[in-house]
């Protein structure tokens, strides 16, 4: 599960909306739902996820320095939790050449057909997000769906349709919890 948390397209949306009134609080402070999931990979990309998790070097070219819960999926400038979670998820995946950077692990993610979540957020919204909330940009998202109110991002929901598309035997279970 993603270190700060995981949200779904309604989550974000919901966390933007509130910047004003929320503005400094993470989503741990203020979570969607109170619930975890416990994606558990084959046990061929387990192997390999242990290696990949083992190796500084690896996690280092995987993991962005700059934090935007909306990051864009297909842009190195910003990462995301849950992007983490899924570009370190691809490095285990890929079996025809060893990943070891965003730039790469993105590129594996197009060409397997992962498709992120497209939320419908107007101008209005984004700018509040982005005036009250310091960890909110819209900066790497291509001018043509960041101007039509298309913004795509790594979600929870977007990640498990991906997984569970794989048909590689990734099992999840969900914890439910209380909202």
């Amino acid at each position: 599960m993603s270190a700060r948390c995981l949200l779904g397209a309604a989550g974000v949306i919901a966390m933007l909306a509130a910047a004003p009134a929320h503005a400094g609080r993470s989503c741990e402070e203020h979570p969607v739902t109170q619930a975890a999931l416990v994606i558990v990979p084959p046990q061929k990309i387990a192997a390999k996820l242990g290696e990949i998790l083992r190796d500084p070097a690896t996690l280092h070219g995987l993991h962005g320095s700059h934090y935007s819960m909306v990051a864009y999926p297909f842009s190195t400038r910003y990462q995301n939790s849950n992007q983490w979670v899924l570009e370190v998820l691809a490095s285990a995946e890929a079996t025809d050449f060893r990943i070891r950077t965003r730039e790469q692990a993105q590129s594996w993610l197009k060409m397997a057909g992962y498709t992120p979540t497209e939320m419908h957020i107007g101008p209005l919204t984004r700018l509040g997000g982005r005036v009250f909330k310091a960890n909110i940009a819209f900066d790497d998202h291509p001018n043509a769906l960041r101007f039509s109110d298309r913004i795509n991002a790594v979600t929870v929901d977007s990640m498990l349709a991906f997984l569970r598309g794989r048909e590689d035997g990734w099992r999840v279970q969900e914890l439910k919890g209380r909202r």
